[in-house]
Parts: structure tokens; C-alpha cells; sequence
């Protein structure tokens, strides 16, 4: 099969959470003998990855075009095109992105076979503030797409959110984010608790920080709070800003945007890994932080239950006073408990998301769905 990917932003860059799922996907697609071809931008692409050529990678034919606007990011649709004739699948990814929506008619009225990754658009936090153009773009999908596109979901939220939105009778394929599963790294002895990605209101950092500043301060003084990730220069400052009002300023450490290697370090070194988000319709960093034995605390507002089910974290409330009664409940549980909750979660994410698991039934639904 030949696939095309149109994305925003791909690995190494650590936009969001697409940029690595995507990725892990092609590669393992790739191997599995399918033909990939993957174009993206440079929004927060390393320096050193070359931009405005095709690559030749383990995960397919690449192209990381350089953007000015990347809401429009018109080259990935200029190079889409170029690739068109070439394809038999276009996959793509968000809804309110601006290529995938253009892609998505011009493969309805191709005929190519389209799948569309919805990541979140339409749960209900995101939606808070719903726009007329959003109302306009689900209006039009109802009208003209519905009973041609392929909507993939990460979750059975999501695919709620799915029939709510768009329509009862909308296509969908329903399966979680898989990985490539990462060597477990050997721990150091610092340790911290880790918040890692994108830094935006929907993530509820500030409820994270409200939460980390009940805690008492020996507690604080030994497990310092770990911010990772990379946002708007004005709402970093007010979290900043905040954790100075809260004198919490001294035991939280932003580390910006960390990658590769540095990142699976970080993840392992973390004794808790928190996603106190308002909604989440997957939330990678979950598996990642699991993949890496590191149990979490994940919010009501993510589909993980299962991590009480599974004794591998915690699922509660996000406001500040639920958040810091897990994490000291996640603090004060003996060292062999803790030892026993680093081995199932490894185990959790090994039997459960594990990327090549995944292929074959992703090739089953790229051949069989219309």
C-alpha cells in the first residue's frame, strides 16, 4: 500500500503527540513492507535535521518543509499534491488543521481512501470555546464527507465525542496509540516529579502547581517538580509567576524541551509522572512514562482508568487538593510496593501497546475500509 502522511509536526520534533505516534507508526509500517511517505514543517524541528529535501528514513520517503504560517502550512499541501498520483491512502491528522482539512475534500473527490485521526478535537474541554469556523467545518463534513472518510479514534471517548459531534453515523476505527517500545533506562538517584509536554491551558498546570505547594516541604525539598516541554512565552510566564506567589518558585525546575535519549532518562529518573489535563483523548506521554516503569497520575480528564485497574497509578480529579493527595499517596506507598508497580507498568505497556502489535491490524483496516 501507498500511504501518504500530511502532519504538522513530526519527530524529532515534540510539537505534541502526534509528532512521535506518526512516526512510530511509519517506521513500523515500513517494515512491515507498506510505502510511506510522510510531509511535515519545521515547527520545532531540530536545527540539525534538514528541511526542504526528501529524506530517505526508517520511516519512509520525509520532507520537513519550511513554513512561515504554520496554521496554513501550504507547502505540506503543495508537496501532497506533487505526491497524489502516487498514492492509494492519504492519513491524516486533526481537524482544524488547515491541510488535513483541504486534503480531506480533495481525496473525497479523488477517491482516494482517507482516514482521518480526530486527536482530541472533539472532546468536550477542547471544545469550550467553539468557534463559528468550527461549527462550520463539522457542518460541512456532515454534509459532504461523512460517509467517505474513516475517522480514527484513540478511545472510547473519543469515538463518543466522534458520533456526538459529527454524526451517529459517523466510520470509525477505534484503537489506542501504540509505540516503539524504548529500552529501559537504568534510574539515577535524582529524582523528581515529572510533568512533560506541551505547556497550555488544557493541560492544567496551574492546578499542578496549586497541587505540588500543599504538599509539606520536606516533601518538596526531596522530590523537586519537573516541568518539561516547550509553549507561549506569556502563559509560561504566569506559571511562573505563579509558582512564585505560591513560594514553590525555588523546588520547580522547568526544563524546556527535551528529546531522545535525554527524554527516556528524564521519564525513568521521574518517580511519578503527572497529566492533570482537562481532557486528553490519548495522552502518549502516558505510555512513555509507563514504558519507562515510572508510574502516573493521570486526570479524569484522560480514558485511563485502567491504571488503577492495572495498580500501575492513579486516576482522579484534577483539581489541586486530588492532585496532591495522589501524589503523596504515590510518595508514601513502601519501597517494595513501588518496585512491584515499576515492573507491572513496564509490563503493562509491553503486552498492551507495543507499535508492530498494532500493524496488523491497521494494514487490515487500510485495505478493507472503503
Amino acid at each position: 500500500m501507498r500511504i501518504l502522511y500530511p502532519i504538522g509536526s513530526l519527530y524529532p520534533s515534540q510539537q505534541g503527540g502526534p509528532s512521535n505516534t506518526v512516526y512510530w507508526m511509519a517506521e513500523a509500517l515500513t517494515r512491515s513492507g507498506q510505502d510511506i511517505t510522510v510531509i511535515s514543517t519545521n515547527v520545532l524541528l531540530p536545527a540539525n535535521i534538514d528541511r526542504d529535501r526528501w529524506l530517505q528514513t526508517s520511516f519512509g520517503r520525509v520532507r520537513y518543509c519550511t513554513v512561515s504560517k504554520p496554521k496554513w502550512s501550504l507547502p505540506v499541501i503543495y508537496h501532497s499534491f506533487r505526491e497524489w498520483h502516487k498514492i492509494d491512502i492519504v492519513h491524516l491528522n486533526s481537524l482544524y488543521h488547515f491541510p488535513a482539512f483541504f486534503l480531506a475534500n480533495w481525496g473525497v473527490l479523488t477517491q482516494k481512501k482517507v482516514f482521518w485521526s480526530v486527536r482530541g478535537n472533539l472532546m468536550t474541554a477542547a471544545l469550550a470555546h467553539k468557534s463559528a469556523s468550527k461549527s462550520v467545518i463539522h457542518s460541512w463534513i456532515k454534509r459532504f464527507l461523512l460517509n467517505r472518510v474513516t475517522f480514527h479514534s484513540t478511545s472510547p471517548q473519543e469515538s463518543e465525542s466522534i458520533l456526538r459531534e459529527i454524526s451517529p453515523k459517523a466510520n470509525i476505527v477505534e484503537i489506542g496509540n501504540g509505540m516503539k517500545i524504548p529500552v529501559q533506562k537504568k534510574r539515577n538517584n535524582k529524582t523528581g516529579i515529572l510533568y512533560l509536554g506541551r505547556i497550555h491551558e488544557i493541560k492544567a498546570l496551574d492546578n499542578l502547581l496549586q497541587g505540588y505547594a500543599l504538599l509539606p516541604q520536606d516533601i518538596q525539598s526531596r522530590f523537586p517538580l519537573w516541568i518539561a516541554g516547550a509553549g507561549k512565552a506569556e502563559y509560561l510566564r504566569q506559571l511562573k509567576d505563579l509558582a512564585a506567589n505560591l513560594k514553590i518558585d525555588d523546588n520547580v525546575q522547568w526544563l524546556g524541551v527535551i528529546t531522545g535519549d535525554e527524554k527516556e532518562q528524564v521519564l525513568a529518573d521521574a518517580h511519578i509522572l503527572i497529566l492533570p489535563s482537562h481532557s486528553e483523548n490519548f495522552g502518549n506521554v502516558i505510555i512513555e512514562s509507563l514504558a519507562q516503569g515510572t508510574p502516573v497520575i493521570a486526570s479524569k480528564g484522560t480514558p485511563w482508568s485502567i491504571l488503577e485497574t492495572e495498580n500501575i497509578g492513579y486516576w482522579v480529579n484534577n483539581d489541586p487538593q486530588s492532585l496532591g493527595t495522589a501524589i503523596l499517596a504515590l510518595l508514601n506507598i513502601n519501597e517494595s510496593m513501588y518496585s512491584s508497580m515499576r515492573l507491572r507498568a513496564r509490563n503493562f505497556v509491553l503486552n498492551n501497546f507495543d507499535i508492530e502489535m498494532q500493524i496488523p491490524f491497521w494494514t487490515d483496516k487500510y485495505q478493507t475500509n472503503k
